[in-house]
Protein backbone atom coordinates (compact mmCIF):
# COMPACT_ATOMS: atom_id res chain seq x y z
CA UNK A 1 0.00 0.00 0.00
CA UNK A 2 1.23 3.29 -0.62
CA UNK A 3 0.76 6.03 2.07
CA UNK A 4 1.82 9.42 2.60
CA UNK A 5 2.31 10.72 5.95
CA UNK A 6 -0.67 11.58 7.59
CA UNK A 7 -1.06 14.83 9.48
CA UNK A 8 -2.00 13.88 13.09
CA UNK A 9 -4.69 16.94 13.59
CA UNK A 10 -6.26 15.95 10.50
CA UNK A 11 -9.53 13.29 11.56
CA UNK A 12 -10.58 10.86 8.76
CA UNK A 13 -13.75 12.21 7.05
CA UNK A 14 -17.22 11.31 7.29
CA UNK A 15 -18.47 12.32 4.28
CA UNK A 16 -17.19 12.58 0.79
CA UNK A 17 -18.10 15.69 -1.69
CA UNK A 18 -17.63 14.41 -5.28
CA UNK A 19 -18.20 16.95 -8.12
CA UNK A 20 -18.61 15.86 -11.71
CA UNK A 21 -17.45 16.84 -14.94
CA UNK A 22 -18.65 20.70 -15.00
CA UNK A 23 -18.48 20.99 -11.20
CA UNK A 24 -22.25 21.91 -11.33
CA UNK A 25 -23.22 18.12 -10.14
CA UNK A 26 -22.55 17.69 -6.88
CA UNK A 27 -23.34 14.59 -4.52
CA UNK A 28 -22.06 13.11 -1.47
CA UNK A 29 -21.58 10.00 0.41
CA UNK A 30 -21.37 9.03 3.80
CA UNK A 31 -18.02 7.46 4.14
CA UNK A 32 -17.55 4.06 4.76
CA UNK A 33 -14.41 1.47 5.41
CA UNK A 34 -14.80 0.60 1.69
CA UNK A 35 -16.53 1.62 -1.30
CA UNK A 36 -17.19 0.41 -4.26
CA UNK A 37 -17.00 2.87 -7.38
CA UNK A 38 -18.98 2.02 -10.63
CA UNK A 39 -22.53 1.16 -11.68
CA UNK A 40 -25.43 -0.11 -10.61
CA UNK A 41 -26.68 -3.58 -12.35
CA UNK A 42 -29.10 -6.04 -11.09
CA UNK A 43 -29.41 -6.10 -7.31
CA UNK A 44 -25.27 -5.29 -7.19
CA UNK A 45 -24.59 -3.01 -3.93
CA UNK A 46 -22.66 -0.16 -5.48
CA UNK A 47 -21.98 2.35 -2.69
CA UNK A 48 -20.33 5.63 -5.31
CA UNK A 49 -23.23 4.60 -7.79
CA UNK A 50 -22.18 6.67 -11.26
CA UNK A 51 -25.15 5.21 -13.19
CA UNK A 52 -27.09 9.06 -13.33
CA UNK A 53 -23.91 10.18 -14.74
CA UNK A 54 -24.28 7.79 -17.89
CA UNK A 55 -21.29 6.11 -16.31
CA UNK A 56 -21.63 2.77 -18.64
CA UNK A 57 -21.54 5.29 -21.98
CA UNK A 58 -18.06 7.04 -20.26
CA UNK A 59 -16.55 3.77 -19.75
CA UNK A 60 -17.05 3.10 -16.19
CA UNK A 61 -16.92 -0.25 -15.23
CA UNK A 62 -19.48 -2.31 -12.88
CA UNK A 63 -16.78 -2.57 -10.07
CA UNK A 64 -14.21 0.06 -10.93
CA UNK A 65 -12.51 1.35 -8.12
CA UNK A 66 -12.48 1.42 -4.58
CA UNK A 67 -12.29 3.90 -2.07
CA UNK A 68 -10.67 2.65 1.46
CA UNK A 69 -10.51 4.55 4.59
CA UNK A 70 -8.23 4.01 7.95
CA UNK A 71 -6.46 5.41 10.51
CA UNK A 72 -3.43 6.08 7.82
CA UNK A 73 -5.55 7.81 5.81
CA UNK A 74 -8.23 7.85 2.95
CA UNK A 75 -6.99 5.23 -0.26
CA UNK A 76 -7.99 4.57 -3.97
CA UNK A 77 -7.56 0.94 -6.06
CA UNK A 78 -8.63 0.01 -9.51
CA UNK A 79 -10.03 -3.01 -9.36
CA UNK A 80 -9.19 -4.10 -12.91
CA UNK A 81 -10.94 -2.16 -14.86
CA UNK A 82 -11.65 -1.95 -18.21
CA UNK A 83 -10.96 1.76 -19.25
CA UNK A 84 -8.36 2.13 -16.26
CA UNK A 85 -7.99 4.87 -13.33
CA UNK A 86 -6.25 8.30 -13.14
CA UNK A 87 -5.59 10.46 -10.46
CA UNK A 88 -4.48 13.55 -10.93
CA UNK A 89 -3.91 12.73 -14.13
CA UNK A 90 -1.23 9.57 -13.34
CA UNK A 91 -2.86 6.10 -14.57
CA UNK A 92 -3.18 3.83 -11.29
CA UNK A 93 -2.22 0.48 -11.60
CA UNK A 94 -4.53 -2.37 -10.80
CA UNK A 95 -4.51 -3.71 -7.04
CA UNK A 96 -2.12 -1.00 -5.47
CA UNK A 97 -3.56 1.47 -3.01
CA UNK A 98 -3.03 5.00 -3.29
CA UNK A 99 -3.50 8.04 -1.20
CA UNK A 100 -6.04 10.09 -1.96
CA UNK A 101 -6.62 14.12 -1.08
CA UNK A 102 -8.78 16.77 -0.27
CA UNK A 103 -9.38 18.41 -4.00
CA UNK A 104 -7.88 15.11 -6.22
CA UNK A 105 -9.56 14.87 -9.70
CA UNK A 106 -9.78 11.16 -10.03
CA UNK A 107 -10.75 10.11 -13.81
CA UNK A 108 -13.04 7.13 -13.81
CA UNK A 109 -12.83 5.71 -17.29
CA UNK A 110 -13.97 8.58 -19.05
CA UNK A 111 -15.80 10.53 -16.02
CA UNK A 112 -13.99 13.10 -14.13
CA UNK A 113 -14.71 13.61 -10.54
CA UNK A 114 -13.62 15.65 -8.08
CA UNK A 115 -13.48 14.66 -4.60
CA UNK A 116 -13.94 16.88 -1.08
CA UNK A 117 -13.51 16.19 2.49
CA UNK A 118 -15.36 17.05 4.93
CA UNK A 119 -16.81 16.20 8.56
CA UNK A 120 -20.82 15.75 9.47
Amino acid sequence: MVTQPRDPQQTTPTIFYFSVWDKERVFHVDVQDEMIIGWVADDTAIAIDLTPYHARLMGVSRQHASITTNDKGVFIKDLESTSGTLLNGMHLETDRHYALHDGDEIRIGSLYLTIHFTEA
